[in-house]
């Protein structure tokens, strides 16, 4: 989506309203939203750690030295090399690899290293032996707030106007730990971006490229499948089979060298980034809903509400055609494979990482809920508090990437810098009192009503 796209999105839908104050301009809209989006990352615009530098190492395995053996590369690490970012530089880090017979193979996907090598290959000609956590961090900078854009459009056409979508959107982005996400070298923020990117696409017409974004999610993991699966049912359900076949040239492609890819590396087809150890799916589920460090609930309070929103579900028509359904399949499917693995926490990492790419389908519920509730004041002040609250956890996250990203607790989090907590929540109450305004004056060029 380019930037004829963006302020199309800011343009096309809104409600009606009068004759009023001076419209801002839907380029200082995008500039101020893009700068409030990248936060996180300006803060301390550095690959943090994790799984980070390894999926650093990896990309420029693949573009500089064209070779996935990661032997050498994590020797030159530790000589002081900075092609793992700034941060690991002349530090021994652990090799994340695994042996398959007589090979030592990266346990992670490649589908992220791949897609981001280009642009390691071009930093690597331009500035040899330069730190990658710019570009890095970049990418997934700019992948992300066009999913963010796209979003918002989409809320826009379920709501009917930009004042509630600019709420909603608040709430599914800036109030969860998908903002915060946005800053990361994961797999996560780009499986949630591609594949709402990919929904935009069909909204649009564009199936070649909705077929190309979609394979792209499963490619950078293969657990995408299960929220890309309960879309191509929607899509058969409601335009047919020929539009899912339309669907299926890029992710049957990129299935085909999935297992090309196993068979080279691993010597059988059918292999896991990692093995896939189940644990307690009883305990799992209740961390992953409740847990202080990792629980999806504590760090975006707001889907409480999501939750609301789906437990009254109603269908409008057919059970079949209400897409609530299905993002409610897409939830419990990536939510039952996460609580019963062995390592639901994700390691260490800020909140609910694995739980990330899973959030973008409560959106359809919050806005059912929006929808039922926005009327009665004490509904719709519900939903506020919780998304000043959110907001509040992200703020402090953002500002403080580095303290926030090992497995600190919810209480501690807030607690380590009162000040800066209630700054956040001043911050949130002002943008969710006067944000929707000025987007809805800006995308009708008046005045909200």
């Amino acid at each position: 989506m380019g930037r004829d796209d963006a302020r199309d999105a800011l343009r096309e839908t809104g409600s009606a309203g009068g004759a009023g104050r001076r419209t801002p301009r839907p380029a200082t809209l995008l500039t101020l939203l893009f700068l409030l989006h990248a936060l996180p990352f300006l803060s301390r615009p550095a690959l943090i750690g994790g799984d980070e530098p390894h999926y650093a190492l990896m990309t420029h395995a693949i573009a500089v030295d064209r070779t996935l053996d990661l032997e050498d590369a994590y020797r030159r690490v530790e000589a002081g090399s900075q092609e793992a970012g700034r941060k690991a530089a002349g530090r021994r880090i652990d090799r994340h690899l695994a042996t398959y017979g007589q090979r030592r193979v990266f346990i992670h996907p490649l589908g992220l290293p791949a897609f981001a090598a280009p642009m390691v290959a071009l930093l690597a000609a331009v500035a040899p032996g330069a730190p990658p956590d710019l570009v890095l961090g970049g990418l997934t900078l700019a992948v992300t707030f066009l999913a963010l854009l796209a979003g918002w459009e989409l809320i826009a056409r379920l709501l009917g106007n930009s004042r509630d979508a600019t709420i909603v959107t608040a709430a599914v982005y800036f109030s969860t730990p998908l903002w915060f996400y946005s800053r990361t070298f994961f797999t996560e923020p780009y499986i949630w971006a591609f594949f709402l990117l990919g929904i935009w696409c069909i909204g649009r017409g564009r199936w070649l490229w909705a077929s190309l974004l979609l394979g792209l999610a499963c490619v950078t993991k293969e657990t995408a499948v299960l929220l890309v699966a309960p879309l191509v049912a929607y899509v058969w359900r409601r335009r047919g089979l020929g539009r899912v076949a339309a669907l299926a040239p890029f992710p049957l492609l990129f299935a085909a060298g999935y297992l090309v890819k196993n068979w080279l590396v691993y010597g059988r087809l059918l292999v896991t980034f990692q093995p896939y150890g189940v644990g307690d799916p009883v305990t799992g589920a209740i961390g992953s809903l409740l847990d202080l460090q990792h629980g999806l609930i504590p760090f975006a309070p707001v889907l409480m509400l999501a939750f609301v929103g789906w437990a009254g579900l109603r269908p409008r028509g057919r059970f079949l055609d209400d897409p609530c359904v299905y993002a409610l399949l897409a939830f419990l499917l990536w939510f039952g494979v996460t609580a019963s693995w062995a390592n639901w926490r994700g390691g260490s990492c800020y909140g609910p990482r694995l739980m990330v790419p899973a959030i973008v389908a409560t959106a359809v519920p919050l806005c059912r809920y929006w929808q039922r509730f926005a009327a009665r004041p004490a509904f719709r002040a519900a939903f506020y508090l919780l998304v000043v609250v959110g907001f509040a956890i992200q703020w402090r996250a953002g500002t403080q990437p580095f303290a926030a990203f090992w497995e600190i607790s919810l209480p501690r989090l807030l607690t380590a810098a009162p000040i800066s907590t209630l700054a956040g929540l001043a911050l949130g109450g002002l943008l969710i009192t006067f944000a929707p305004e000025v987007v809805t004056r800006a995308t009708t060029g008046t005045r909200a009503a």
